[in-house]
């Protein structure tokens, strides 16, 4: 039964790759931005709450009304996250317009909340950046736009670190062209709208420290 679940996970993660656009799932986010001991930003931690579309593909392979093992949460992150490496985790940060790069995770967790799957896990930037000399951004979106990745309406983005207190992130709703929406609406299931698609649709996150 175990294996048949993570198989599930791997799939429907799978069907982010190119062949695929627009919003056919959605993920809830929640960002922490982690600072080193001089603060500097040195990791990003996500949560990721799943729609109730894939939670309900889950309970078809597992009884959600019984306990499940920590392990077996565990091992779907693990198994969803390896098949996100190579897209960098849906994760884009930037420090003075340039991309940054990734380390792979190594933290992470599962579980079920409130009827819902959830991921957490930290993304290690190899360099840490300085959001109070740095213009420092970040977006997570995926770029085929079959997922769409937005967060928590009201939610806050918070800093955990040194000088965490006199850091605050203000969320940059996307702002599309009508002509924009009208290709991702009308792309069928089996059609692309190419990588750069999820990128016209993603908030954009910006970093103010003091």
């Amino acid at each position: 039964m175990i294996s048949r679940l993570l198989v599930l996970a791997i799939l429907i993660f799978s069907m982010s790759a190119p062949a695929l656009a627009h919003p056919h799932a959605w993920i809830d986010l929640r960002s922490k931005v982690l600072l080193d001991e001089a603060g500097r930003m040195h990791a990003l931690q996500l949560d990721w709450i799943f729609d109730d579309y894939y939670t309900v593909a889950i309970a078809d392979e597992v009884d959600l009304s019984e306990q499940i093992p920590d392990d077996v949460w565990d091992s779907i992150a693990e198994r969803n996250l390896n098949n996100l490496i190579d897209y960098d985790y849906f994760t884009v940060v930037k420090a003075d317009g340039v991309a940054v790069e990734f380390g792979e995770v190594s933290r992470y967790s599962g579980g079920l909340r409130d009827g819902r799957m959830w991921m957490q896990f930290e993304v290690p930037l190899i360099e840490p950046i300085d959001p109070r000399s740095q213009a420092v951004s970040f977006s997570i979106y995926d770029p085929t736009y079959y997922i769409e990745m937005i967060h928590l309406k009201g939610d806050v983005i918070t800093f955990d670190g040194e000088g965490s207190d006199r850091c605050r992130g203000n969320i940059r709703q996307p702002n599309p062209t009508f002509e924009q929406v009208s290709l991702a609406a009308a792309l069928d299931q089996n059609e692309s709208g190419g990588d750069g698609l999820g990128e016209l649709f993603a908030e954009t996150v910006i970093l103010h420290c003091s």
